[in-house]
């Protein structure tokens, strides 16, 4: 359909095995799609270093992020400039991990199902602690349902955004604290209008992840907080807790 969203696959240039898993996808479907050059972790310049706060981190998540969540966050970023810089209306972003389906496809064909308010539409909600809540009318013959959350749902596998809401999490996602799903889906600092669909709508490849060990270390620092530290983590605990209390359920 013309009037489809445009497909993203963020994948490193290195991951061979990965493009071909997502592009076979893809051909099966007679679907087109633009690769973005995900950022190496493990060769981030000087510039790219910068763009990656610490403090910020700890303040958010409770420890620093390793190298590759540092890439990871700014590859997603990369797809929302894109988005804002493009001045298209939306795009469907995917990691390499996962591949369309025919029910994809339908259920993005479907987006009058969506409430009116959506920003962000999550395709491939992980884990399962989110605690759905279905609202509205079921999607392709009773099989999915738009959802929205008691608790995030983390995962940006492949996600359908607005290019408002691009450029909301370009507003905020600097200097980089957060991996993309924390950053979309917490209810702040980005303040998106998200929703999820359930089940999954994509097929997934058990790939070795690529973001790394979690005892890596950033500039040489560790991960967890140090003594000195733990007053930021305080803070960000206690903040995150009023803003989750706060939130509209």
């Amino acid at each position: 359909m013309s009037d489809r969203p445009p497909f993203w696959v963020i994948s490193l240039a290195a991951s061979r095995e990965r493009r071909e898993f997502v592009g076979r996808g893809f051909a099966d479907l007679g679907l087109a799609f633009e690769t973005i050059d995900a950022i190496d972790g493990s060769h981030l310049s000087e510039h790219q270093w910068r763009r990656y706060s610490r403090p910020r981190a700890l303040f958010h998540v409770g420890r620093g992020l390793i190298a590759g969540e540092v890439g990871c966050s700014l590859s997603h970023l990369e797809a929302c400039r894109r988005v804002v810089q493009s001045g298209i209306p939306e795009a469907v972003i995917l990691e390499d991990d996962v591949r369309p389906t025919p029910d994809l496809l339908g259920l993005i064909d479907a987006a009058r199902g969506y409430p009116p308010d959506w920003e962000v539409v999550n395709f491939d909600p992980l884990f399962g602690t989110g605690r759905p809540k279905p609202i509205g009318a079921a999607l392709l013959d009773g099989r999915y349902r738009v959802c929205t959350y008691r608790r995030n749902p983390y995962g940006g596998a492949c996600y359908r955004i607005r290019r408002a809401a691009a450029q909301r999490l370009l507003d905020v996602g600097y200097p980089v604290a957060m991996l993309p799903d924390d950053l979309m889906y917490r209810p702040r600092p980005a303040r998106l209008r998200w929703y999820g669909v359930e089940p999954s709508a994509v097929e997934h490849a058990e790939f070795r992840s690529e973001l790394g060990a979690r005892s890596d270390r950033v500039a040489g620092l560790p991960t967890a907080a140090r003594i000195w530290e733990q007053p930021v983590v305080l803070a960000g605990k206690v903040t995150h807790k009023a803003w989750s209390l706060a939130r509209p359920r």
